[in-house]
């Protein structure tokens, strides 16, 4: 169970220098999270406002106004995230820039990511120029950043002298995946790791404490889904103490999966880059999962709303960044308050990994015109120019520098947490197989949950079904 003489953190971050220094600049920013109740709200609260003029300059600093911005009319057409907090700033967002900037039509849709992914597969190998700039989800970057398919952003277009000025704008080694011979090729909309969120009252209602017995380890969450399950007359399960996502997304299986194996001190991807998902590690990582199976039948997680059952207090505790908390507090905003954060069970106690962490970036078209190019470019800036009000709406982390001593930051519950455990986490496989890799994952855990299948032998299966989908 955890140790409640750890502090807040509760993990040591050497080997990982660049974010060890954000974790730094945290710990003077941040007091330490507490806890949260809920009561359900199947409706959204109304989104914040921004909180100070949004700017593309680099610095933030004033308005980014490029001598040789286009004046002419220019079209662009981006895709967004499908999540409802993301897709309501996004449309706020595009409204101030086109009425900024009159001469601008921007196409905003939003795109799921295998749905964005199937569509680049298709309009960039034959070179058209729309989108201008789509949001990537990062292991699937490298099938267009590799293939020549994307093109840096231009630094001109969003006030600043060189590719060195946009890359210093972030904590050092935070968007390592974006940049490529030291070109950076797109934003993050987020960065962020996976983490525990405890709904307080739920657990202390069966007879659990805070912080003694918080799961540090799958074992000990295991062991505590029989207490915190709930079943009503007719033997339907009304609550439950914790379980994976079934139905928001194949991403949600490859992605937890993966860093479990990580957990486990494995890898996913070989020396040659090629995937191997019947490891021994692999094997672990696929019993920690089984082993906290309660009902996935009852569910109304979805795409777009992917922690609703956390809003709606059918999960006691659930994984997620913070992201997932700003989300579910949204959805039930009683549960403000009433809601811990702590480090994500992990394989085994000491284990040195996290997880993963995984991050949404917009990219650049290389086939777009000039024109296109140095708006999107432009707009991109514009977008991401003000971190505070992206996490004041939907707690996604982007990893400027300096944002966390703002007081939007200090006030934030947990999110010394959130930060430790992205410093403990490996990034997912940037390659050009991984869809197929997350396919595969999300069949042998299907087969596992759903069909009671032997474990080895569905993770033997999806190495042969990864192996035929890229020969």
């Amino acid at each position: 169970m955890r140790d409640s003489s750890r502090g807040a953190i509760g993990r040591t971050l050497f080997g990982r220098p660049a974010v060890a220094s954000l974790v730094m600049l945290i710990a003077a920013a941040c007091s330490g999270s507490t806890p949260t109740t809920p009561s359900s709200a199947p409706s959204l609260a109304p989104l914040p406002s921004s909180s100070a003029a949004v700017s593309a300059q680099p610095s933030g600093a004033g308005a980014c106004n490029p001598a040789n911005y286009p004046t002419g009319n220019v079209n662009i057409s981006i895709w967004t995230g499908t999540d409802t907090t993301s897709q309501e700033i996004g449309r706020a967002i595009v409204q101030e820039y086109q009425a900024a900037h009159p001469t601008v039509h921007i196409d905003n849709t939003p795109t799921g990511t295998v749905d964005a992914y199937n569509k680049l597969v298709v309009t960039l190998p034959s070179s058209l120029p729309q989108p201008t700039s789509a949001l990537n989800y990062e292991p699937l970057m490298e099938t267009f950043i590799g293939a020549d398919f994307m093109e840096p952003l231009i630094p001109e277009a969003m006030c600043a002298t060189s590719q060195q000025e946009l890359i210093d704008l972030y904590i050092p080694g935070s968007i390592d995946p974006l940049i490529r011979d030291g070109q950076l090729y797109g934003m993050p909309a987020q960065r962020n790791a996976y983490s525990l969120l405890v709904n307080n009252d739920k657990f202390k209602e069966a007879g659990l404490t805070i912080p003694d017995d918080i799961p540090s380890t799958w074992d000990e969450l295991a062991a505590l889904q029989p207490k915190l399950q709930k079943k009503d007359a007719s033997g339907k399960t009304t609550q439950k103490g914790f379980e994976f996502r079934y139905t928001s997304g194949d991403q949600w299986f490859g992605s937890q999966f993966i860093g479990m194996v990580y957990q486990a001190g494995g890898d996913i991807l070989d020396a040659q880059g090629k995937a191997k998902l019947n490891t021994p590690e692999a094997l672990i990582a696929m019993q920690n999962w089984a082993k906290n199976v309660v009902d996935p039948s009852v569910t109304n997680n979805q795409g777009p709303s992917p922690y609703q059952d956390f809003a709606d207090e059918l999960d006691v505790m659930a994984f997620g960044g913070p992201n997932a908390l700003r989300f579910a507090e949204r959805i039930n905003p009683s549960l403000k308050g009433r809601v811990s954060v702590f480090p994500l069970p992990r394989a085994a106690e000491g284990s040195e990994i996290s997880g993963m962490a995984y991050g949404f970036h917009m990219l650049l078209n290389k086939f777009a015109s000039a024109e296109e190019k140095f708006v999107a470019s432009h707009f991109i800036g514009f977008m991401f120019s003000d971190p505070n009000r992206w996490w004041d709406a939907t707690g996604q982390l982007q990893p400027r520098k300096d944002w966390y001593t703002l007081p939007a930051a200090q006030a934030s519950v947990g999110l010394d947490v959130f930060i430790a455990d992205l410093a403990d986490a490996r990034g997912l496989p940037q390659t050009s197989d991984y869809l197929a890799i997350q396919t595969a994952i999300k069949n042998a855990i299907q087969r596992v949950v759903l069909e009671k299948a032997d474990m080895k032998a569905s993770l033997d299966q999806a190495q042969q079904e990864y192996e035929a989908a890229v020969r």
